[in-house]
């Protein structure tokens, strides 16, 4: 898979982000919300959870398999959803 991955792929569909999918999915039902949800909901009502996924994400996991793909380009849109979850602006 070359070129970038826009934040969506990572967030809802990344195989290599499937274990820590699984837990925010759970915590987000668990607090009685529904998967799956929209970006801004993840930074308006489940920023727990979703703060809690993108501090399980292995960059360095991501980034082997961005060097054995061939792509140097595929994982800006996680950060830019993180940047926007700590600085408070949504993109």
């Amino acid at each position: 898979m070359g070129g970038a991955q826009p934040t969506e792929h990572l967030i809802y569909d990344c195989e290599i982000l499937e274990i820590q999918r699984k837990t925010m999915k759970h915590q987000i039902k668990t607090s009685e919300g529904t998967w799956p949800t929209t970006n801004r909901d993840l930074v308006a009502k489940y920023s727990h959870a979703f703060t809690r996924f993108i501090k399980s994400v292995d960059f360095c996991k991501l980034q082997l398999n961005i060097l054995y793909n061939g792509s140097y380009s595929q994982i800006p849109g996680i950060f830019n959803l993180y940047t926007t979850l700590h600085f408070g602006r949504f993109i």
